[in-house]
């Protein structure tokens, strides 16, 4: 997992206007559990996916220390770029976390977006309806299919997410913290390779052979 300033001013700089687009055409999809998922749609040319995919591990996000800022693509945001299996179907999603806002925001405008290299994707706000500040705590699971919301991680493996504010009340300051938790994908983080698993295996008969020596 790596950060970057502004990914290279790249595809995931989506305007105001293709979001709200995007929300007036689908309007928010609730999921089981706290949470509201709606569609972001890039309206970029489409690229090709790469076959067969292979599913993987979960891919985990620890959200402890994460901030919202202000509005989407405002410097001082959260953005990061996972890697993923290229390919793979972003589908099951499951979240626990702990939430506090900062000054007058609301916990229901901290939004976090996950899209694709293409802008293609879903908004997620944990704390939809609690129109209030404050600090709780969130969690739940959700098949984006199921919610006609799932879409593709692209050849290039990589999954971008922007941690944002609906609303922003403290201008050029954080509005949101992300106290602890994580946000997890199921079957879509990157698959070792063989020499991996053989390190693996190596380092666990190692920690075998320690637990014996102390025993002894």
């Amino acid at each position: 997992m790596t950060t970057t300033n502004r990914f290279e001013q790249h595809a995931l700089a989506i305007t105001a206007l293709t979001l709200l687009v995007a929300l007036a055409a689908s309007g928010p999809a609730q999921a089981a559990g706290n949470g509201s998922f709606s569609r972001v749609v890039s309206g970029l040319a489409s690229a090709a996916l790469p076959t067969p995919w292979l599913a993987g591990p979960d891919l985990t996000l620890n959200v402890a220390g994460i901030t919202s800022f202000d509005g989407l693509g405002a410097t001082g945001n959260t953005l990061l770029r996972l890697n993923a299996e290229p390919g793979a179907p972003v589908d099951l999603l499951s979240w626990s976390l702990s939430l506090s806002t900062l000054g007058a925001s609301w916990l229901s405008e901290a939004t976090v977006l996950f899209t694709n290299s293409n802008g293609d994707g879903v908004l997620f706000s944990p704390g939809l309806g609690d129109d209030f500040a404050g600090t709780r705590g969130y969690s739940g699971s959700v098949s984006l299919v199921g919610l006609q919301l799932g879409f593709n991680v692209l050849a290039d493996g990589q999954l971008l997410v922007e941690f944002f504010e609906a609303f922003d009340d403290n201008v050029g300051a954080a509005d949101a913290l992300y106290l602890s938790g994580n946000i997890s994908f199921a079957g879509i983080g990157v698959i070792p390779e063989p020499a991996t698993y053989g390190l693996m295996a190596l380092g666990l008969f190692g920690v075998a052979v320690a637990a014996r020596r102390r025993k002894s």
